[in-house]
């Protein structure tokens, strides 16, 4: 994802890990970021916000978005997948690219109390 993209993504809050990785499967590989914010809201409410924000950047938006949603930006070539973090480590069944980054988000956080974890990667891996 490029740094406009991601800078539109984190701005407004805190960032308070940064993990990251590459896709496991297809080509070509691409970049995958897990960046969890501290938005000091109660993680639903955390993420209704940042849908918000989002979409007055000019992001594409769906999902229920208080459980979680997808912001999309053809322009930036951007995905963001922003979750409640609680939500996400309680997922007893990751997939296997995710294990460790799961491990490593769950030793530091404990249950994911009331942050946001924001999954970015490119829109198209190709450009």
């Amino acid at each position: 994802m490029n740094r406009e993209a991601r800078g539109q993504v984190i701005s407004g809050v805190k960032v308070v890990q940064k993990v990251d990785t590459t896709s496991s499967a297809g080509h070509p590989q691409y970049e995958i970021d897990y960046v969890v914010l501290e938005s000091g809201l109660p993680s639903g409410q955390g993420v209704q916000r940042q849908a918000e924000r989002m979409r007055t950047l000019g992001w594409d938006v769906s999902g229920d978005e208080s459980a979680g949603f997808t912001a999309t930006s053809s322009r930036l070539n951007g995905l963001a997948t922003f979750t409640p973090l609680r939500d996400y480590l309680a997922d007893a069944n990751p997939a296997l690219s995710e294990v460790d980054t799961k491990e490593k988000l769950r030793t530091r956080f404990g249950d994911g109390g009331d942050l946001v974890l924001v999954t970015l990667q490119p829109l198209d891996p190709r450009n």
